[in-house]
């Protein structure tokens, strides 16, 4: 993706039913329902019939961001030396296998 460390920054809403992603780069949210696929392959943000759904997750994970405990420590320069650092580590979307996320 090629995505600098400030658009690379993702948050999470979660409950027992639902999983929403925000990526701070301007990329859509990610939807998942966590009880009729746990493995979260199919992404449901696209679905106009969840928009309550997604405006809620929103109104939570922002309300949770402005505690004055989730401030960063840390400077950019930072944080980009700490990514050149990790290597492969970390999550890769899409490597596995030749599968691909399914994302509509």
């Amino acid at each position: 993706m090629n995505a600098s460390v400030r658009d690379a920054v993702m948050l999470c809403a979660i409950d027992k039913k639902r999983k929403l992603i925000h990526f701070e780069g301007g990329f859509r949210p990610l939807l998942y329902d966590l009880q009729t696929g746990p493995l979260e392959l199919v992404d449901l943000e696209a679905r106009t019939d969840h928009a309550e759904i997604i405006a809620d997750k929103y109104h939570k994970l922002f309300t949770w961001t402005r505690r004055q405990s989730q401030r960063t420590t840390r400077s950019e320069a930072q944080l980009v030396e700490l990514q050149t650092k990790s290597g492969r580590r970390g999550i890769v979307l899409g490597g596995t296998m030749g599968m691909t996320p399914h994302l509509n």
